[in-house]
């Protein structure tokens, strides 16, 4: 057992502290996930109990994109590889999730993806979450190439359009079953 002074709330808050922006968070999150992990937030708040408005702002914009992109997080498992450059896989109910966390919004070629992978069948759909922008896709040994249909308009309720315009998600159907040794009842 340790003595620790005791502080006030008031002593534990300081003003003029910078915070991660909202789409460095959805960047560690997606780290975390796509190794099995999770992500604890630290939100410091004022000895009153309340939250700077940035905090507030932050939170709100990562929760947004969890509301449209959360397939990719919650009840998910890695997948064999947990990414390549600015892409992070993870895996739910047979799809692939695949998160974009710098995308420009045009056409990308996921190696990993590839024909002939031992856990991916061949694929047979590609979805951009919350985007109605339909999907053309060609998977062959270089990889999955993707190519949105027509421009991909950032996603709506977030104030920072970075993350709103280059963190997306592309949900993966593909023909190869598979058994999730991590459910209960496997």
């Amino acid at each position: 057992l340790h003595s620790f002074p005791t502080r006030r709330a008031s002593e534990l808050y300081r003003t003029g502290q910078t915070y991660l922006d909202a789409p460095t968070v959805v960047r560690s999150l997606m780290e975390n996930v796509c190794r099995n992990g999770a992500l604890l937030l630290n939100l410091t708040q004022h000895g009153r109990g309340n939250l700077d408005p940035e905090v507030i702002r932050i939170c709100q914009d990562v929760g947004a994109w969890l509301k449209i992109n959360g397939a990719a997080v919650y009840g998910s498992r890695p997948f064999e590889t947990f990414g390549e450059n600015s892409v992070r896989y993870t895996r739910r109910g047979g799809d692939v999730y695949a998160a974009l966390l710098d995308w420009n919004g045009g056409s990308l070629t996921l190696k990993a993806l590839r024909a002939g992978g031992t856990t991916l069948g061949k694929v047979s759909a590609v979805e951009l979450l919350g985007s109605e922008v339909g999907m053309t896709f060609v998977q062959d040994q270089q990889g999955l190439t993707v190519t949105p249909g027509g421009p991909v308009l950032p996603l709506s309720g977030m104030a920072d359009q970075r993350l709103a315009s280059l963190c997306r998600v592309l949900r993966i159907r593909h023909d190869k079953g598979w058994l999730n040794d991590d459910d209960p009842g496997a």
